[in-house]
């Protein structure tokens, strides 16, 4: 059976097997203007393949509330922000109501699919749920009892965690990803600092002027206060160990039973910044595109591809970037049914000299400036925070090609 694509609009794009008879040909009607491209033609539904299934996402943490209710317990991200009320959807839940209207603007949406994370489950009638495993909030205790994923224990909880959730759940779900954005967790967490558990090397003017794959305008936005961490090696550690975690929960998905039995897919979530080169007749801004490519999206992808991380990588990262053993590069190597991506924006990369410090730091090794600025801004401003009118630069076709090699034939280009 031949893995297809899903891309779940607004926020995530996941790639999924199962072809689904409720298409989502009205998103953009025939006899609309729908979205032009550069020549011209105009885009909907039935552009796209029979099994390409649109849906939208949340996270329990971002819509749930009721942060201390029903004997939950704290989580990592309680410590910097209560949750208290959010959307608040864990009390409306239970009337109904926003239940039923949810689903109802999902369904005129043209909508397929609804991916939540698991802390507090929710299976919902005619929508397919696609549930994530781990979405960044990691429980407290497991943080004061062994730093979390700075610690390779995590791996085996982690496993254990979801084979309870398999056992649980999988009856009924038949979706699964592992991890969501492991970029992003390690990298604000342990690079910048800005998420918890707020780690990073205490000096952090390498947000300014320096590499950020989220540019100045977002960094900046949100204060680090950091009291400990290592910025040029703790990304990297947390990185590797979150690989091993999500491949050892396909190996239990795969190796007991569960997918057998429940005949469910599982994979894992990344996040990509598209990035271009600010001059593109300079070979040098071409391969600076290419490194900031490696240092985010290839990161994750090459190893579940390939085994093994990025050349460039293992080159300017030298001894500080771990490394996986004969049986942890098989393991992961292929460890996955499907690939999401969170697409959010794109960059324009600069090529700069190498700071080869004493220590290193990930948000300079790549050796990359990046801009948004480069003959204007990129879109138009937007009231939806993460979306934005997207510019040509932003959908050129001549950058399509290139991403085979990231991806590779188990996942189809979107």
């Amino acid at each position: 059976m031949s893995t297809r694509v899903l891309l779940v609009l607004l926020l995530i794009a996941l790639a999924l097997s199962a072809p689904y008879t409720n298409r989502a040909d009205d998103l953009v009607s025939d006899d609309s203007d729908g979205d032009d491209t550069e020549d011209g033609k105009t885009i909907n539904g039935k552009d796209f393949p029979a099994d390409f299934i649109f849906g939208a996402a949340s996270s329990a943490y971002q819509v749930e509330g009721a942060a201390n209710e029903d004997g939950k317990g704290p989580n990592k991200v309680k410590d910097h922000s209560s949750g208290k009320v959010a959307d608040d959807s864990y009390h409306r839940y239970k009337t109904g109501k926003t239940l039923r209207k949810m689903l109802s603007m999902l369904k005129d949406l043209g909508f397929d699919a609804y991916r939540f994370s698991i802390a507090w489950t929710k299976i919902l009638p005619r929508m397919q749920p696609v549930a994530t495993i781990f979405h960044l909030d990691l429980p407290q205790a497991l943080e004061d009892e062994y730093r979390g994923f700075l610690n390779k224990t995590i791996v085996s909880d982690f496993a254990d965690y979801a084979w309870l959730c398999f056992r649980l759940f999988g009856d009924r779900i038949k979706h699964w990803i592992t991890i969501n954005e492991p970029f992003s967790y390690s990298v604000f967490g342990y690079a910048y600092g800005t998420f918890p558990p707020n780690r990073c090397s205490g000096d952090q003017s390498a947000l300014h002027g320096n590499y950020a794959f989220f540019v100045s305008r977002y960094v900046n936005s949100v204060t680090s206060d950091c009291k400990e961490g290592n910025s040029g090696t703790e990304p990297y550690l947390v990185s590797h160990h979150l690989l091993l975690a999500h491949a050892a929960a396909v190996k239990v998905y795969r190796g007991e039973n569960f997918q057998k039995s429940q005949k469910g897919q599982i994979g894992i979530t990344l996040n990509v910044d598209w990035a271009v080169p600010y001059d593109d007749q300079s070979e040098k801004d071409q391969d600076a595109a290419k490194r900031a490519l490696a240092f985010m999206y290839g990161w994750f992808m090459d190893p579940l591809y390939n085994g093994t991380y990025p050349n460039v990588m293992v080159t300017h990262v030298k001894e500080r970037l771990p490394k996986f053993s004969k049986s942890e590069s098989e393991m992961v190597k292929g460890s996955y049914d499907f690939i999401g991506i969170n697409y959010y924006t794109a960059s324009y990369s600069i090529d700069r000299p190498c700071l080869y410090g004493r220590t290193g730091n990930y948000l300079t090794d790549s050796c990359v400036n990046a801009t948004f600025n480069n003959v204007g801004r990129l879109g138009l401003p937007s009231i939806v925070r993460l979306r934005g009118q997207r510019t040509f630069g932003m959908r050129k076709s001549s950058y399509r090609p290139q991403l085979p090699n990231l991806m590779q034939p188990r996942v189809q280009t979107a």
